[in-house]
């Protein structure tokens, strides 16, 4: 993992990883996504995750919101554990956005090179960040290898990062859970499970929670904070009031 400093107000975090082979076992495979997600979640502006996750991917399938409409080949069981963990931590597959010609989108291929695929991704939990996703063309770069070589072009959005600077300065105004705003849409929402896919079903679950934990968020209106205590500010009001009657009190 590398972190590095962007104009003093904000970090990218690029992850590069090499996923076991469709030949591991699924405890390893397990064991590799619990390691990503553990450092996705260290704190950060931006990450970036590339490499070789040995998945096909295929297109978009159901609601899914972080996979695009230009996959290539179609979903294989590693594919659709990509898919998972891209869903759940809320990071943009973004090979999957840039439409392609079939023929240039393959990453790999067999020693024989009757067969190409897809299994080299990049990762991004903001969309805007990256701007395009290639494979670069043998006759321009070699690498001596089966896979080739894929670029991401990054751009990064300067008014963003202003706004992250004055959100450090100006932080938001604190606010509050209210109960009784937090179940009017919660009574309103379909609630219903489906038995096919739980991993879908609790995507969805977190979603419809947080959109009705977003209802219920009041500002929380800022009381004026008193110095004195009560006992002084009301020996005051009695002073001010015999001052009113031309009284000092030191008679």
């Amino acid at each position: 993992m590398l972190v590095i400093n962007i104009a003093k107000i904000a970090t990218l975090k690029i992850i590069v990883v090499h996923a076991p082979t469709s030949a591991s076992d699924d405890e390893e495979i397990e064991r590799f996504y619990d390691k990503l997600e553990e450092i996705v979640r260290r704190k950060s502006t931006f990450t970036i995750i590339l490499g070789d996750f040995n998945a096909k991917l295929g297109e978009r399938e159901g609601s899914e919101q972080y996979i695009g409409n230009f996959g290539l080949g179609k979903r294989n069981e590693r594919g659709r554990r990509l898919a998972d963990f891209a869903e759940s931590a809320k990071l943009y597959v973004m090979n999957s956005f840039f439409t392609r010609n079939p023929g240039s989108c393959c990453t790999w291929r067999s020693p024989n090179d009757t067969t190409r695929n897809g299994i080299d991704y990049v990762l991004t939990d903001k969309r805007r960040l990256v701007t395009d996703v290639a494979v670069i063309s043998e006759s321009a770069v070699s690498v001596l290898s089966d896979h080739r070589l894929l670029r991401a072009k990054v751009a990064f959005d300067f008014q963003a990062k202003e706004r992250i600077r004055r959100k450090a300065f100006y932080p938001e105004k604190p606010r509050q859970f209210a109960p009784d705003l937090f179940f009017q849409p919660f009574r309103d929402e379909k609630w219903d499970i489906s038995d096919s896919d739980i991993n879908m079903d609790y995507y969805h679950l977190i979603k419809k929670l947080e959109k009705c934990k977003a209802a219920a968020a009041v500002n929380v209106v800022k009381q004026p904070r008193n110095r004195l205590c009560d006992a002084t500010i009301d020996l005051l009001r009695k002073r001010r009031r015999r001052a009113a009657k031309g009284s000092t009190g030191l008679e």
